[in-house]
């Protein structure tokens, strides 16, 4: 079964101009959020600690941003088409139980009028809101997956 979970992200402007002491400036803007896509069994779903580890990882709050949960689902294979989910612009966000943690990865295509970059993959581990082990990788017209780094590089030897 598929676990479906639907987030919103806020920014702090109020922040951005904070030099750090005393209270913050509180000037909250809805920006976006994401869709959380996960395979799980059922006894995981049952499984109140299991959930929330998943959505304790998700989410996150600091001065200058924060990401919560709106809604989760449950959804049978069987039954689970993304597009019954995503917005055809959104980028759903794949996670993976992996090492008492979450493993995510989300593909991006890209703006068609690039002419080398048809999209990138991202991967990272989420823990407790924050991002690590992060990874990025373009896909190329000519079908090569190469590091950002290497894409940079050749990028700078053509320029």
């Amino acid at each position: 079964m598929k676990m479906v979970i639907q987030t919103q992200f806020v920014e702090n402007y109020g922040a951005h101009d904070w030099d750090g002491e005393g209270e913050c400036p509180q000037h909250w803007k809805n920006k976006f959020g994401d869709t959380y896509i996960m395979d799980i069994t059922i006894q995981q779903a049952q499984d109140d600690s299991f959930m929330r580890h998943v959505l304790d990882n998700i989410e996150h709050k600091s001065e200058y941003t924060e990401e919560y949960i709106l809604s989760w689902s449950y959804v049978d294979d069987i039954d689970f088409a993304e597009s019954n989910h995503v917005e055809e612009w959104e980028s759903p966000i794949y996670l993976e139980y992996a090492h008492g943690g979450l493993a995510a990865k989300q593909y991006r295509k890209t703006d068609l009028s690039h002419e080398l970059v048809v999209g990138r993959l991202e991967t990272y581990n989420l823990t407790m809101g924050e991002r690590s082990d992060f990874l990025l990788q373009i896909d190329l017209k000519d079908g090569r997956r190469i590091p950002y780094s290497e894409f940079t590089a050749e990028q700078e030897k053509i320029a």
